[in-house]
Order: structure tokens, then C-alpha cells, then sequence
């Protein structure tokens, strides 16, 4: 009961950091277009928080496994509420990027390294670890539509400071937590690092993560094509990021229940399907209908992963976990990368084939390394 307790605390922060969040990310590049930015200043303003996230990540996540999670995370909340006062008051677009480098450590706390603090106090790991991550999304999806509505009435910067106060809330939920056990024992870290099976399943994990990274820069150009307004195109894609939301929760008990591999199996492939789907519907309520299946799917794809791995590393969770989150945030900047090559040369179509195709890839190695881990005798 009282180990419940701190993952409902954390929880209570995750979606309040993350709602607090809807009222500044998603209007940051028209900001920055205000402030003089490039097209090349607003793409290194979103690269910026994946690239700092990627390098931070590792070494947190070790000292936090060894010192203690808890004290990591709550960091990571305190540090994200200041990222929009820093942002409202820049004066410059590099100056923005600086701060998204910024945001990008505080996400390496509170999310990744908040993550191994839910697994480690949890019982259940699976749906801790997927209403960790189902709160948060579902923060982030619901408060853009009445942060504009505040823009339209106090102007960019002003609504800026109200995600800062709402991403405080967050950081007071998590101060009562309790504090979890660290390992003290550097040689632990070695074990992990290791350990064959961390590098595999991190592998894995890029194929679901390239078609998350092309999703976030492309469905929204894809419906835009398909029906040029800006009212269907925001409909659509709330229906994506609501669906990934509450399948992550689904996630997370499936692999409690079911095992870390069938539900993975079902979205890898049915995030194929998905992808698939959507090359060929030549109407929106198709097309609408499919994303909802493939914010189903890609949860389904993800979520598995981060609770084996807390399975296996119950005292390195957070560095294990970090090893994870480098091999995405590299799978996430290159799914949109190259699905912007793909897009220019063969157009949005049939890239979506092509991400389908790697979905299917992706499915075809887990049944592939479950014969391998049968043959060298590991679960």
C-alpha cells in the first residue's frame, strides 16, 4: 500500500509536468519564428532536446541507481518548471536552443530515471510503468488546445509562465515520495553493461522508435495532403496521440499478464499493418481510423521493452533504462530524418510502406532472438 502510494505521487507529477508541457512545446517553433529563427534554427530547436537527452542520460542513470532515484527525479521536475520562465524570457533563438539542451536533461530525470523509480516501488511493474507513461502522454495531448485559447488572450509569454506553474505542481506531487534504496555498488553497473541481452532488446527497440520519430514530423503532413485543414489535420492527430495514451496503460497490463513478448509481437506487427493501412486510404475517415490502430500498435511496441528491462535490472533499472533511451532518442532523430529522405524521393506514400516494411522487420528479429535466447538457455 504505501509503495502504491509513490507511484500514484509520481504519477500525479508526471501528468502535471507533462500537462505543463502542452502549454509550451507545441508553440515554440512559431516563437522562435517570432524571435528571427531559421527553418534550420527551429529544426536544431527540436534535435537540441533528443540530442541532450541522449548524452545526459547514461551518467544519470548510473548515479541515480547508485544514489538513489528518487532524489534524480524530483531534480528533473524542479529543473523542467524553469525551462518556460527561461524561454520567456530569451531574447534570441540560440538562446532557445540552449534552454531546450536544458529541458532535455530535466527529461532525462524525470522521465527516464522517474520511470526506474516507479518500477522499483511498484509490485506490478507493467502497469505502473504504463500508467507512468500513459498520464504523461495523455498530459501532453489534452492541454494545447486551451494553452492556444490563452495565447489568442495573454499573449505567448504569459502562457509560458502558466505551463511553469503547472509543471511546479508537479515537482511539489513527487517531494513526499518515498526515497527507494540505492545499490552503492559500482560493480553492479558493470553487470549490466555487460549483459548481451541489454544491447539486444535496445536494438530492437529502434525499429518501433524510427517510426515514432517519422510519425511526430510527417502525419501531420500527410493529412494536410490529404484534407488541407488545419481543424481536420488537429482532430486527426489527437486521435493518434489520445489512442497511443490509453493503449499504453493496455500495454502495460498485457505484459504484466500475457509476458514482455506477445504484446510486443502484436504491435510490432501490427504497427506494419497499420503503416500500411494508412499508404492506402484515400479518404480521412481511413486514414483517421488507421492512425487510431497505429497509436494502438506503437504502444503495444514500446512499452514491453522498459518492463523487461526493469525485470531483469531490478537494482540498475535507471541505467539500463538509459542505455534504452540513447538507442531511441538516435532512432527518433533518424526516423525523421530519414523519413524526410524517403518522402523527398519517393513521396509520403509510399515511405509509409517503407516504415511498415520496418515494423515487419522489427517483428521478424524479436521471433528470431527467441530462438536465440532458448538455445542460450535465457528467458
Amino acid at each position: 500500500m504505501f509503495r502504491d502510494r509513490n507511484v500514484l505521487l509520481f504519477s500525479a507529477a508526471i501528468i502535471l509536468a507533462l500537462s505543463g508541457q502542452g502549454f509550451v512545446v507545441p508553440f515554440l517553433p512559431v516563437y522562435a519564428r517570432q524571435l528571427g529563427a531559421s527553418y534550420f534554427e527551429v529544426g536544431m530547436l527540436f534535435a537540441a532536446l533528443e540530442i541532450a537527452w541522449a548524452l545526459a542520460v547514461l551518467p544519470l542513470g548510473l548515479l541515480a541507481d547508485r544514489f538513489g532515484r528518487k532524489y534524480f527525479a524530483c531534480a528533473g521536475f524542479a529543473l523542467l518548471s524553469l525551462t518556460p520562465v527561461a524561454y520567456a524570457l530569451s531574447r534570441h533563438p540560440w538562446q532557445l536552443i540552449g534552454f531546450r539542451c536544458l529541458q532535455g536533461i530535466s527529461e532525462a530525470l524525470n522521465f527516464t530515471i522517474g520511470t526506474a523509480y516507479v518500477a522499483g516501488m511498484a509490485r506490478k511493474k507493467g502497469q505502473a510503468i504504463g500508467a507512468y507513461h500513459s498520464l504523461a502522454n495523455l498530459g501532453f495531448a489534452l492541454t494545447p488546445i486551451p494553452a492556444g485559447l490563452l495565447i489568442d488572450f495573454l499573449g505567448i509569454k504569459k502562457t509560458f509562465l502558466i505551463g511553469a506553474a503547472v509543471m511546479g505542481m508537479g515537482f511539489l506531487a513527487s517531494l513526499p515520495a518515498e526515497r527507494d534504496e540505492p545499490s552503492n555498488d559500482q560493480t553492479r553497473s558493470v553487470h549490466f553493461i555487460k549483459n548481451r541481452l541489454v544491447y539486444l532488446l535496445s536494438v530492437l527497440a529502434v525499429f518501433p522508435a524510427l517510426t515514432v520519430g517519422f510519425c511526430n514530423a510527417f502525419l501531420q503532413v500527410f493529412f494536410y495532403e490529404l484534407v488541407p485543414s488545419e481543424r481536420v489535420v488537429g482532430f486527426t492527430i489527437t486521435i493518434y496521440f489520445v489512442s497511443y495514451s490509453l493503449a499504453v496503460l493496455l500495454a502495460g497490463h498485457l505484459t504484466d499478464s500475457l509476458g514482455w513478448r506477445r504484446p510486443l509481437l502484436l504491435g510490432l506487427f501490427g504497427s506494419g499493418v497499420s503503416f500500411a493501412a494508412l499508404a492506402l486510404a484515400q479518404d480521412v475517415i481511413r486514414a483517421g481510423v488507421s492512425v487510431g490502430f497505429l497509436g494502438l500498435a506503437q504502444a503495444l511496441a514500446s512499452v514491453p521493452f522498459t518492463v523487461r528491462l526493469a525485470e531483469l535490472f531490478p537494482g540498475e533499472t535507471a541505467g539500463s533504462l538509459s542505455v534504452l533511451t540513447v538507442f531511441r532518442m538516435a532512432a527518433l532523430a533518424g526516423g525523421a530524418s530519414l523519413g524526410g529522405m524517403l518522402s523527398q524521393l519517393t513521396g509520403l506514400r509510399p515511405a509509409f510502406l517503407l516504415y511498415g516494411g520496418i515494423m515487419f522487420l522489427g517483428g521478424a528479429l524479436l521471433v528470431l532472438m527467441k530462438k536465440y535466447t532458448e538455445y542460450t538457455g535465457q528467458k
